[in-house]
């Protein structure tokens, strides 16, 4: 296995469940197997749907052992279901990125059958990873449901580890353009706080609150940070998509950002990066045809290139970016009134807007500030003089 970390007790568990269902292949081919699976889910461009999701959702399923009818067909599912990864961006927009449970499903047909296992039982495994994507087995199937909550069982960890999970989530999609992330997010969100309930297996029951307080906390955050995101380049905030922009499907949580056609991205991101979320966006033209970019010029079709005195502006989230970009926006343009001229400059708003700006910064520095304090328990330093009292006298 190299330099892989994985616990030792992993493979041994994934060879007695292959061996339980009757596999005929000696242990040593069983074992390459389950090594190969480990080396799948290891892979660099995995952040969160890695090794150690597998192993959360293998735990999950023997949480929910006692209700299902074979736990072995359920762990092989889940060692499965994901093994297949793509987070690059032809894939991602053409429907294929992230887990992809089809092409997983038929890795595990192919791999399950050369181990020896009854067609019977490939073909339940391969119908139980599917389940995830399409949702097209009975729905009173105990096993299918147990798996669903396992794999949404994501969702119902403390605060902590859910902002950890956002933040790894977004990370595998990196070179995904911020609005469009954003989007796909917010509408993956709020699909699932829109269903009666997340889980449907008895004991899943019991992650339902924790799962739906962190959506609810999420959504509010990506409602906000979308908003002024569309603030910064013009766009309209709403969460909705548009024939042929990005569109989304419902996993356990992470965003699946797509084209609604299944055609590549209408505004392709550069090579994949691993810098900031804002440093990866794609160009956008607001409202009033101010051509904002990501450092060149747009030649797609009814773009224009932005002026010398309008710049070259970038789309960034940041509040210190978006009063600079309101700067250079209206002082670079002046407003056309009825009779043809010019009204007078409008620097006067641009400081007072830029203001406003730097005010409600200097607030939240501040704020943050006092957190931070707090959090760390930093002691402040003692300023009144030391007074003897003798105490130390024999």
């Amino acid at each position: 296995m190299g330099v892989i970390d994985a616990p030792q007790w992993l493979l041994p568990a994934y060879v007695r469940s292959v061996r339980a269902l009757g596999a005929t292949a000696p242990v040593e081919a069983i074992g390459q197997s389950g090594e190969t699976l480990v080396s799948m889910w290891s892979s660099p461009d995995r952040r969160f749907h890695n090794l150690k999701h597998a192993i959360d959702m293998l735990a999950r399923v023997d949480e929910l052992a006692d209700e299902s009818h074979n736990p072995d067909v359920m762990r092989l599912a889940a060692w499965y279901h994901g093994c297949v990864f793509s987070s690059a961006s032809e894939q991602t927009y053409r429907r294929n990125g992230g887990e992809d449970e089809v092409a997983s499903a038929a890795y595990a047909a192919h791999d399950l059958r050369d181990l020896g296992l009854p067609d019977a039982t490939v073909d339940r495994i391969c119908a139980l990873i599917l389940n995830l994507k399409r949702h097209n087995l009975p729905s009173n199937d105990i096993d299918a449901m147990a798996l669903n909550d396992a794999d949404l069982g994501a969702l119902a960890v403390g605060p902590q580890q859910y902002k950890r999970y956002r933040q790894l989530v977004r990370e595998e999609y990196v070179h995904i353009p911020a609005e469009d992330y954003l989007r796909a997010r917010l509408a993956i969100v709020t699909r699932l706080l829109d269903r009666d309930v997340l889980f449907s297996s008895p004991l899943g029951q019991r992650w339902e609150l924790p799962a739906r307080q962190n959506l609810q906390a999420e959504q509010r955050r990506l409602t906000d940070e979308l908003a002024r995101t569309c603030a910064c380049t013009g766009t309209s905030g709403e969460t909705e998509s548009a024939p042929g922009g990005p569109a989304v499907e419902e996993d356990d949580g992470a965003s699946r950002v797509r084209s609604a056609s299944g055609s590549p991205d209408p505004f392709p991101a550069s090579s994949p990066s691993r810098s900031s979320p804002a440093s990866a966006a794609s160009p956008r033209t607001p409202a009033d045809g101010v051509a904002v970019g990501t450092g060149r010029a747009s030649t797609r079709p009814g773009r224009r290139r932005p002026t010398q005195e309008e710049g070259d502006l970038g789309h960034t989230t940041s509040m210190e970016s978006c009063a600079a970009d309101l700067d250079r926006l209206m002082t670079a343009r002046r407003v056309l009134v009825a009779d043809g001229e010019r009204a007078a400059d409008r620097a006067a708003l641009v400081e007072a807007e830029r203001a406003k700006f730097a005010e409600r910064l200097r607030a939240r520095t501040e704020a943050a500030k006092a957190l931070r304090e707090a959090r760390t328990g930093e002691i402040a330093p003692i300023t009144d003089p030391i007074v003897e009292d003798g105490a130390g006298d024999s």
